[in-house]
């Protein structure tokens, strides 16, 4: 009887610490602006859990929940307090920054700015064309409003945020006939558009 109570709690923390070793993936936290443009990352081995449209629809915040499984500190902090997290090349922003929670995904960066995806913040003007990410779901209007996703930009110079719009590109783009295109799409705040722009702009 013992030998098989024995092979059972045997099984079952083989499955898992085999669980989590899977789970818990190599990534690289940025607690400050400063130590991403610096390259100073923490390495360390976090879960980054993309959250559903269900529980954003009711509780609010961004898309990816970060958090280390064994480490209670660490994870505060990053809910809390760090700034970016690195993993397979992916950039994620913790909108804690923008007045909301939880981590939004980078579609655009390099060495003057992050360009990310979160939900609604204090930088919003809420017009009914800001929505970026095109993501609406759910019936009800504080659902819709939860799981509505925007463009930011982080300005890694000034170490300032921004609400991606057309009066804030012109700072990125300038006086330039690429603005002007920019300026006239019937979308510009969609992401898709942002995106294309940008990658023209500096290819």
């Amino acid at each position: 009887m013992r030998n098989i109570y024995y092979h059972i709690v045997t099984s079952l923390l083989i499955c898992f610490y085999a669980y989590n070793a899977v789970a818990q993936r190599d990534a690289y936290i940025f607690p400050k602006t400063s130590d991403y443009t610096e390259n100073k990352p923490i390495k360390t081995k976090l879960i980054i859990e993309q959250r559903p449209r269900g529980v954003i629809a009711l509780n609010g915040g961004s898309d990816f929940k970060i958090y280390h499984l064994m480490d209670e500190e660490l994870s505060k902090k990053l809910k809390k307090e760090y700034f970016l997290v690195m993993e397979n090349g992916n950039l994620f922003v913790n909108c804690i920054y923008i007045g909301n929670k939880w981590y939004g995904p980078s579609f655009y960066r390099n060495e003057n700015y992050i360009f990310f995806i979160g939900g609604p913040s204090t930088l919003l003007n809420y017009n009914e064309r800001a929505g970026g990410g095109g993501i609406i779901f759910g019936g009800l209007v504080a659902a819709d409003a939860a799981t509505t996703r925007y463009n930011y930009v982080i300005d890694l110079h000034k170490k300032s945020i921004h609400f991606v719009e057309p009066e804030y590109m012109k700072k990125v783009f300038g006086e330039t006939e690429l603005y002007e295109r920019y300026r006239k799409e019937k979308n510009p705040y969609l992401t898709e558009t942002v995106k294309k722009y940008l990658e023209e702009f500096y290819k």
